[in-house]
C-alpha cells in the first residue's frame, strides 16, 4: 500500500512493485533493453499489459541470463521485439499521434488518485 511509504524513506523491495505500476500507468509505450527471469522489470510488464500499454525489448543473447525473461515474454507474444531502430522511432516518436486507445478504467486506491491528481497539476 503506497501509504506505508513515508518521504524521505529508502525504497524496499515491498515498495518496487507500487512504484512499478506507477510507471506502467504514466507510459504510453514500455521499453525494457532487457530483464532476467525473475526481474522486477517484469512486473511493469503486467502492468502496463494489464492497461492495454504496448510493451518493447531489444532482443538479447540468448546465453545471457539477463536477457531470459525478455525473451520469455518475446516468445509467449506479450511483448513485441524491436529488430529495427529507425523504424521504431519513426513509428513511435517522430510523428505527432493522437492515441486511438480509449482511457483505462483503473481500480486506484485513494493515494494513487492523489498521485494522478499532483501529476496532472503540474504539467
Amino acid at each position: 500500500m503506497i501509504s506505508e511509504y513515508k518521504l524521505g524513506e529508502k525504497p524496499s523491495k515491498y515498495t518496487f512493485p507500487q512504484r512499478n505500476r506507477l510507471i506502467a500507468g504514466l507510459s504510453d509505450i514500455l521499453f525494457l533493453p532487457e530483464a532476467g527471469e525473475k526481474s522486477g522489470s517484469l512486473i511493469t510488464v503486467d502492468a502496463a499489459l494489464a492497461m492495454h500499454t504496448p510493451v518493447y525489448a531489444t532482443p538479447g543473447s540468448i546465453f545471457a541470463a539477463t536477457s531470459a525473461g525478455i525473451l520469455k515474454r518475446i516468445a509467449q507474444g506479450d511483448v513485441k521485439p524491436i529488430v529495427d531502430i529507425s523504424g521504431f522511432l519513426d513509428t513511435h516518436f517522430t510523428k505527432p499521434t493522437i492515441s486511438s486507445r480509449p482511457p483505462t478504467k483503473l481500480d486506484l486506491t485513494d493515494e494513487e488518485h492523489h498521485i494522478i491528481a499532483c501529476l496532472s497539476r503540474n504539467q
